[in-house]
């Protein structure tokens, strides 16, 4: 099985009043998350990223919603946060 190194970034924070700030990021490796040095990722928005990683980080045709569509917005539509999934590393298991 493969699967997929991802790592999830905010790329658009205009109004936001959860902490999160533009670059926060995390990455999803199999079976654990890791939080570069100096970043952070305002838990609130997991709520919008974990009903999807698992597609993300299994889903290996190109033409997946999944694959073509990589921003997801947050849970508060009024914040404008805006993240972007994207694969870093393919890991075989």
């Amino acid at each position: 099985m493969t699967l997929q190194n991802i790592r999830v970034t905010v790329v658009k924070a205009e109004n936001a009043k959860h902490g999160a700030a533009v670059g926060d990021c995390f990455e999803i490796h199999p079976h654990k998350i890791v939080v570069p040095p100096g970043k952070a990722f305002p838990l609130y928005l997991l709520s919008a990223v974990v009903p999807v990683l698992l597609e993300k980080q299994t889903t290996t045709d190109p033409q997946s919603w999944i694959n073509r569509k990589p921003y997801l917005l947050g849970p508060d539509a009024e914040e404008q946060v805006i993240v972007k999934m994207e694969i870093i590393e393919e890991v075989s298991q």
